[in-house]
């Protein structure tokens, strides 16, 4: 950490008492599972969990002390009155104490991606710290700015939101130099009350951007002229946008080629041009590249670096990585999370590829439709659109999602049980075959996944053709 390098420094600097001996701290954890010797573990008391019931197994895992807001018999320990605004006050402490720049990223769908080709971006001109995972939330945010050293020169912090407000709070922690939203869709449209709550919620991201620092808007998105009027009326900062194709934007991508390594076009940014090979596949994640380029532009680096920067990043896990099974069939993971306008980016980008394509498709998550009716609406939308693609046979597992054959109207099948889902895709999946799986964290579509990609099944009959998969 910047801001506090030992236990009495935060102390002070959180009006705390500390309970013992003073100790150095590297960061800080709310999870003992993945805690690091030298971190300084933060008891934060949930619905479901009390972190102070941990706090003894922190220090015997190497903790450099505990943060509690009740006294313990466990030595040393600084006692504060809430552990969860204390955790929020050090990441911001440590981000007042950093001197390089931070971008924020925020959007329904790629956020993910964007950050992760910004973090090779920046990598290549010095220290870069970015968000892991999904540690996008108001617990995740000030744990990743609290990972800040002297060393760093670049932040990329990852935002997400579920209800109104957490954008703004977070953005209140993170103060950015440039900030994007990728776009606005129906993602957790129930906690944020339809998509215009999506749009104004993401929107937040803009409003406290420094008068020299840069907003970054899809021209793509249809809600993109309430994000440029908002911008100019809170932040009057500079605009730079981006597209997949229009010639508008500072950023856009031409000649697209889809090949079994990645995506191929032509970087087009502002008067240069250059030919970029992304690690990533489908035509969506050719406009997060363009996205990240737009970023990187406007943080003052060149095409060619930018360009290298987007040809050695991957994508993370369960984000459209692409795994070869033992007999040959093509797995495709999007297994991390799911809304409609991800599912529909996922079934464009299986419909590039060659083979018997099959989509394996768990439920969307509730929270990004308003209620039941609104959700059978977009299974079914799914399905259509499934079938509109040229998709050879969609498999279904869970509840609502059943209803994406109706739209479907193909080949497919729905299974009540995912082990049954298992069974089938093991006995089919062979050279010649690509299975696409998607689904919302919740429903387990990653454990199809691995079981697809295990070796403890038999190879599929010879009896078994691909039209009949």
């Amino acid at each position: 950490m910047i801001a506090a390098e030992n236990l009495s420094s935060l102390t002070s600097a959180l009006s705390g008492k500390l309970v013992g001996d003073d100790a150095p701290v590297t960061s800080i954890s709310i999870d003992t599972r993945t805690l690091e010797p030298g971190q300084l573990f933060v008891a934060i008391k949930g619905p479901n969990f009390d972190g102070h019931n941990y706090v003894q197994a922190a220090l015997d895992k190497g903790a450099a002390g505990v943060l509690v807001s009740r006294p313990v018999d466990s030595f040393p320990h600084i006692l504060v009155d809430d552990t969860e605004e204390a955790l929020t006050q050090t990441g911001i402490l440590n981000r007042k104490a950093f001197k390089g720049t931070v971008f924020g990223v925020t959007g329904s769908s790629g956020k993910t991606s964007v950050k992760e080709m910004l973090a090779a971006i920046f990598s290549q001109v010095a220290p870069t710290l970015s968000t892991n995972g999904n540690f996008n939330n108001a617990y995740g945010v000030p744990l990743t700015l609290a990972r800040l050293t002297s060393e760093h020169q670049f932040a990329v912090i990852e935002m997400g939101t579920n209800s109104p407000g957490e954008i703004e709070h977070l953005t209140n922690i993170v103060q950015p130099h440039i900030s994007i939203v990728n776009n606005a869709s129906c993602s957790h449209v129930a906690g944020l009350g339809g998509l215009m709550g999506v749009v104004q919620e993401k929107g937040a991201i803009f409003d406290q951007l420094p008068k020299d620092g840069c907003a970054v808007v899809n021209l793509d998105d249809e809600h993109h002229p309430i994000w440029l009027e908002r911008i100019r009326q809170n932040a009057g900062c500079r605009i730079m946008t981006f597209s997949h194709a229009s010639q508008e934007a500072n950023a856009w991508a031409g000649d697209v080629v889809t090949e079994e390594n990645g995506m191929h076009f032509t970087l087009h940014l502002e008067e240069k041009e250059t030919p970029v090979h992304l690690q990533f596949w489908g035509r969506h994640q050719v406009t997060n590249a363009c996205a990240a380029a737009t970023i990187a532009k406007a943080a003052g680096l060149d095409i060619e670096t930018i360009a290298a920067g987007l040809g050695q990043a991957h994508p993370y896990a369960r984000r459209g990585q692409r795994f070869r099974t033992h007999h040959g069939a093509m797995v495709i993971d999007q297994s991390y999370n799911a809304n409609s306008d991800s599912t529909r980016a996922a079934i464009d980008e299986l419909a590039e590829c060659d083979g018997y394509r099959i989509l394996v498709m768990g439920d969307l998550s509730a929270e990004h439709y308003l209620d039941e009716e609104d959700g059978i609406r977009m299974h079914r939308e799914l399905g259509e659109y499934a079938l509109n693609a040229g998709i050879d046979r969609v498999l279904t597992s869970g509840t609502i999602s059943a209803h994406a054959h109706t739209g479907f109207q193909k080949d497919g099948e729905h299974f009540a049980d995912k082990s049954d889902l298992i069974t089938w895709l093991q006995t089919h999946l062979k050279q010649g075959v690509v299975a696409l799986v998607k689904g919302a964290n919740a429903s387990g579509m990653n454990k199809v996944v691995s079981a697809c990609l295990s070796e403890n099944h038999e190879a599929p009959s010879v009896a078994t053709t691909t039209e009949g998969a």
